[in-house]
């Protein structure tokens, strides 16, 4: 998860705009464990009728995402 953090801090200038914002992160437990706060959470896209709109702005946040060097590489209609 530090790298999910890191990634997150890359992408700053674009979080609550493309991508959710991070609230928050930190150890908990000791170190064992990892926890993000990001401000949206979801249920899986493949429970949902996607329209031309949100595939549009979900297309232009990955191009966002992908002009800041960083490649999502899970993109597929399972995790859509």
């Amino acid at each position: 998860m530090q790298k999910e953090v890191e990634i997150y801090k890359d992408l700053a200038d674009i979080q609550g705009k493309h991508i959710p914002k991070l609230i928050c992160y930190g150890y908990y437990g000791g170190g064992m464990s990892f926890v993000i706060g990001m401000t949206i959470a979801g249920t899986s896209l493949s429970e949902h009728k996607i329209t031309k709109r949100q595939r549009s702005k979900a297309l232009k946040g990955l191009e966002a995402i992908h002009k800041h060097g960083i490649l999502h590489n899970d993109i597929r209609e399972e995790t859509s």
